[in-house]
């Protein structure tokens, strides 16, 4: 991946890898914004895509009418067109920013230079530390228009995916020899508070934005205005089949997706047995740990071991020892293997890494993908590698729970909890059936990835008859069709 390395802000090494271009900063925007419940596209989508948003780079293209214009990094023409002039910033001191029309905190950041827009025309909304307008709001004669004078794009990007062109941590940092991300997010997440939504906190200041002055309209973000949305998930990692007998009744109730390693005990008789009449949803454990550098044929092996196993192909992933090559690279392999969705960034502790609890497309290689990636925030290696106790990381799980309620912004928690230790952890079995009597969706890793790719589609493509219910029994055969994720609260 090529990758233009320069010294953000507060001297934070970060990176253009995949936002180069102006097409895909604008296309990212975009999608972020239809995961947030906004219609938007940008001006490379058919003309005839039916949205509230247009969102485009320097200087806007023809809208619809009706459309309100997003502009990323207005050029200095444009931007005097109106009566303004772009002043390019790199004072890190200024580089935090507030909301004048959102109830968010302050304190939003950026890594790279920001434009003031000098000038009386519209309406400041968004401002630097040292009080100068970065967002303006304007009502041109064509139609209202927000201008984004910081490098948003570039910004989500390094938040969600991090710096991929941070060297690796050293082995002995973690006293194994497999790959963890955390460096690629060093310098990034702040320190406090432990739940710091950034990458969200920002989509939601340009949403809010554009319902309050554009008078756009905006989908809730989960089913029915639910608080939050939870999927529990398990890595197989061989074990016994009593294991998994006692996680499925301490979870009954509550839908689970399993990472199967290719050495998995369960065999397709105990699957029948084991999953009968019980929402299971299979996904991909694939294990390289004896040959990182052959990653991407073990992948593929897998892949296809999986596919002849379970009688269908892996709609996910989560990588075994979190082994990768620079983090993302091994995303290449999981497209061509055609896998959709992974979990594959550890929280662990409720530590929000990528500053999100939603899930999004990976921008690689200069291009949006296909691919969806959604933080695992907690695991319960809290109890067994933090030596937290089992009550305490329960108590941890429903704290993320109440920020997340208060703070109004929907979000996915995504709970690993292996059946190995389902035996040692009856407290985080209980929160799991607590979120869903606070109002919180239950789903599977597929119906997620269902839920937010559906909104991702135009407007006149969506909610076609039947359409979820074949991508759902496509991805996941199985005895019965589902519960809609609606129906599942407080389940337990």
């Amino acid at each position: 991946m090529d990758c233009y390395l320069h010294q953000g802000n507060d001297g934070v090494a970060v990176d253009d890898a995949g936002a180069s271009s102006a097409a895909a900063r604008c296309a990212f925007v975009a999608h972020l914004l239809r995961v947030f419940g906004v219609a938007a596209r940008t001006a490379a989508e058919p003309q005839g895509a039916p949205a509230d948003v247009l969102v485009a780079d320097g200087r806007p293209p023809h809208a619809h009418d009706g459309e309100v214009v997003v502009v990323l990094s207005p050029d200095a023409a444009f931007a005097a067109e109106h009566g303004l002039t772009r002043e390019v910033v790199a004072d890190a001191t200024a580089a935090t920013f507030g909301g004048a029309d959102a109830a968010l905190p302050d304190g939003l950041r950026s890594w790279y230079p920001h434009c003031v827009l000098h000038g009386e025309a519209g309406a400041a909304v968004v401002s630097d530390a040292c009080g100068r307008a970065t967002w303006r709001w304007l009502e041109s004669p064509a139609g209202p228009c927000l201008l984004v004078g910081t490098e948003l794009a570039r910004d989500l990007v390094l938040i969600r995916q991090g710096c991929t062109a941070a060297g690796r941590a050293a082995a002995s940092r973690w006293g194994f020899d497999f790959e963890r991300p955390d460096y690629l997010f060093e310098g990034l997440a702040p320190a406090a508070p432990a739940f710091e939504r950034m990458a969200d906190s920002w989509c939601e200041l340009l949403a809010g934005l554009l319902v309050v002055r554009g008078a756009v309209a905006r989908r809730p973000m989960l089913p029915d205005g639910a608080p939050g949305a939870v999927v529990v998930t398990g890595d197989d990692d061989q074990a016994a089949i009593a294991a998994y007998e006692h996680q499925l009744e301490a979870l009954r109730g509550i839908p689970l997706t399993y990472f199967m390693h290719p050495l998995t005990r369960i065999d397709v008789a105990e699957q029948q047995r084991l999953f009968a009449g019980r929402v299971v949803e299979l996904g991909l454990h694939p294990d390289a740990l004896d040959a990182p550098e052959r990653y991407p044929e073990r992948l593929a092996e897998q892949a296809a071991w999986f596919a002849r196993r379970f009688g269908h192909g892996a709609a996910a992933v989560r990588n075994h020892g979190f082994l990768n090559d620079g983090y993302w690279r091994h995303a290449r392999a999981w497209l061509r293997a055609g896998i959709a969705f992974s979990s594959n960034l550890p929280g662990l502790d409720g530590r929000l890494l990528n500053g999100s609890l939603l899930p999004a497309r990976l921008l690689l290689d200069g291009e949006l993908c296909d691919h969806w990636s959604i933080l695992t925030a907690f695991g319960d290696g809290m109890v067994f590698a933090l030596g937290m106790s089992d009550e305490d990381a329960a108590g941890r799980v429903l704290e993320l729970a109440r920020q997340v309620e208060e703070s109004g912004m929907p979000g996915v928690i995504v709970v690993n909890l292996h059946p190995e230790n389902a035996q040692r952890i009856p407290c985080l079995h209980r929160a799991m059936h607590a979120l869903g009597e606070r109002g919180y969706v239950y789903w599977t890793m597929s119906e997620c990835l269902a839920w937010f790719r559906d909104r991702d589609m135009p407007r006149d493509r969506r909610r076609s008859p039947g359409r979820l219910a074949r991508w759902w029994a496509r991805l996941r055969p199985a005895a019965r069709q589902p519960a809609s994720g609606a129906s599942r609260r407080a389940a337990g």
